[in-house]
């Protein structure tokens, strides 16, 4: 796969792949479409999309309440600690919920892909 997008990035060609596996297109696509039930759910570049979308992990507050909707895609308690999966991501926004829960300290990471796509895709049933 990398040698056939090294041939046709050389070429300025426009590759469209569809893939289950999400895994393997990361760090090749740098838009994507997800796709659900015929329609698109969301639409764009990859870090843009990716970058509005963060992993917290918040410690020292697994006992809290934290309800899932809204910017806050999942919740789930990891022994003393929280793990969030936030949309609208900004520092600001993570302090506040930080202050809500009481945690002693806080830290982001950015998502694969995939974990991104399940985000999204999670995000849309709990909708319906």
């Amino acid at each position: 796969m990398n040698t056939m997008i090294e041939i046709l990035d050389a070429e300025d060609a426009t590759v469209l792949m569809a893939s289950h596996l999400i895994g393997e297109l990361e760090g090749v696509c740098d838009h994507m479409c997800i796709i659900d039930e015929g329609r698109a759910l969301i639409q764009g570049p990859v870090e843009e999309l990716t970058d509005d979308v963060r992993e917290l992990h918040f410690r020292g507050a697994g006992e809290a309440a934290l309800e899932v909707g809204g910017d806050v895609l999942s919740v789930e308690p990891i022994g003393p600690d929280l793990r969030v999966v936030l949309a609208g991501f900004s520092e600001t926004r993570a302090e506040a919920i930080a202050g809500d829960l009481g945690a002693e300290a806080w830290e982001t990471a950015r998502l694969s892909l995939e974990d991104f796509f399940i985000a999204v895709t999670e995000e849309r049933e709990a909708q319906q």
